[in-house]
Formats: C-alpha cells, structure tokens, sequence
C-alpha cells in the first residue's frame, strides 16, 4: 500500500508560516506602491470611442478599466472550462 503524502501547510491548503504572510505582504504593499506612481504618472485626459460611445477620463483609469475587463473575461471563461469539465465527466 502507497503512502500519501500529506497536503498540510502545502498548495492544499492549511497554515502559512510567518515568513510567507510577511512575503506577501510586502509584495501586496510593492504593488499597492506602483499603482500609485503609474495612476500619478497618467493622469492625462484620453478619449475612449466605441461604437456610438464617447467617454473622457484620464489614460490610468482607461487601462486599469481594460486590465480589469481582461481578468474578468479570463476568470469567465475559466470557470465555464471547469463547469463544462464536471459536466462531461459525469
């Protein structure tokens, strides 16, 4: 009989050590900080046209806009790629 190795403190799941929440917040806070710097850097007005849509706000937010719109297809279309996965399997 085959050992199975244990997914406690790991990618499964369970505690993190201090050091890791330190890690992570240190890099949260590295990001946090260039987000700062890259919106006080843009700030310029832009024009956004689509279709028969015109809207004017400041390049920063049209990019984070677009980022944003980028994770949220992305996260969509994963989950329609696992929901179909547990679907077929079944």
């Amino acid at each position: 009989m085959e050992k199975v190795p244990s997914m406690k403190g790991g990618a499964g799941g369970g505690k993190t050590s201090g050091g890791a929440t330190v890690l992570y917040l240190l890099t949260a806070g590295f990001v946090l900080v260039v987000a700062a710097m890259f919106t006080l850097q843009n700030i310029e007005p832009v024009s956004v046209k689509f279709l028969f849509w015109n809207l004017q706000t400041s390049l920063a937010l049209a990019l984070a806009g677009a980022f944003f719109l980028g994770v949220l297809s992305a996260a969509m279309i994963s989950l329609a790629a696992r929901m179909k996965g547990k679907f077929v399997r079944q």
